[in-house]
């Protein structure tokens, strides 16, 4: 499996809001979810794989633009129990500096498959995490806290890492039947 993002269908802004059984209502969010809450290892297998998928939804008119300065829109970090950044979904990859703007009315998907292992390979101590995804979007001239505006598109999921138990009790031993 690999690290790389995979755009969902439809396009974006081609979804339909208006054939909704719900009433219609503007909104922007950006969503992330993970496809377990819970992860088991075992140290004898490879590290177990976490699947999560980033919405970026905007139905208000005229439509959010989302300004990149590279062809990186995202980040997903995840972060353990002490609070320590212990894996970068964008640490160690280039992307090319082209600036773009992406108009959103609809939704803008992206799915992540993510190794729970360290940079070094190793598998993730067991215990709670938090895995949290942003957009890297421009902040906007004469923002008076850009460092707080930075992540003003983000999400946090908490999930969890268990080992594997392994049996510690004996099968018990057969029984002979006596003989007739």
């Amino acid at each position: 499996m690999s690290d790389s993002p995979k755009a969902d269908q439809p396009s974006p802004g081609t979804e339909d809001f208006t054939h909704s059984s719900e009433p219609f209502e503007p909104r922007v969010s950006f969503t992330l979810s993970l496809d377990k809450a819970l992860y088991i290892q075992d140290p004898k297998a490879p590290p177990p794989h976490m699947t999560a998928k980033l919405i970026f939804c905007a139905t208000v008119k005229p439509p959010v633009v989302l300004e990149f300065f590279s062809f990186q829109h995202f980040d997903l970090i995840i972060i353990n129990d002490n609070g320590d950044e212990v894996f970068q979904w964008s640490a160690g990859r280039k992307f090319p500096l082209i600036a773009s703007n992406v108009p959103v009315f609809g939704e803008e998907k992206w799915t992540v498959d993510v190794t729970l292992a360290d940079k070094t390979g190793a598998l993730l101590p067991a215990g709670d995490y938090i895995a949290q995804s942003f957009l890297v979007n421009h902040t906007d001239v004469g923002t008076r806290n850009p460092v707080a505006f930075a992540k003003k598109y983000a999400a946090s999921v908490k999930f969890s890492i268990q080992n594997r138990q392994e049996s510690t009790t004996k099968p018990p031993a057969p029984t002979q039947t006596p003989k007739a």
